[in-house]
């Protein structure tokens, strides 16, 4: 089963499918701008995503999501269940595919480095997609059976 859903960091935003029975993960980076206020972020958004696609978003903006939900389908992550470590380390058991588009995390993805990997410290850097696509993939590994649209590549 494919699922496409959107992931909302900080600086970015990615569209991806996950393929749970073959472990691949696709991305296609969209938007990866600085500085954006609610309202340039909804036209952004907007120009990528239809009403009732699912956006995982960074919890950490409340009130940007509260103001985006307006428009679009967005719940916050939980970032309660795992750390940062564990999340990435069952996210190198996927094969992950980017479009040719997705320049910034190409660049993030070999560039992502820890500060303590035993300690799961990492480098606050090159990690906004990157973060945004851990915000999917550990919402999906919480769902049995979703209710999103479906790719059928």
């Amino acid at each position: 089963m494919w699922w496409r859903v959107y992931g909302l960091g900080e600086l970015g935003t990615l569209e991806v499918a996950i393929d749970r029975n073959r472990k691949i993960i696709y991305c296609d980076e969209k938007i990866y701008k600085e500085g954006n206020s609610s309202d340039q972020l909804r036209h952004l958004i907007g120009s990528h995503v239809q009403r009732n696609d699912l956006i995982i978003a960074d919890a950490a903006d409340a009130r940007m999501i509260s103001e985006l939900k307006r428009y679009f389908n967005i719940v916050p992550t939980n970032k309660v269940k795992w750390t940062i470590a564990e999340a990435l380390k069952m996210m190198q058991d996927y094969k992950i595919v980017i479009t040719e588009s997705s320049k910034n995390l190409a660049k993030e993805l070999d560039n992502y480095i820890w500060n303590d990997k035993k300690a799961g410290i990492s480098v606050d850097q090159y990690n906004h997609l990157i973060d945004a696509l851990r915000y999917i993939f550990q919402h999906f590994m919480n769902v049995r059976t979703p209710s999103l649209q479906t790719w059928h590549l």
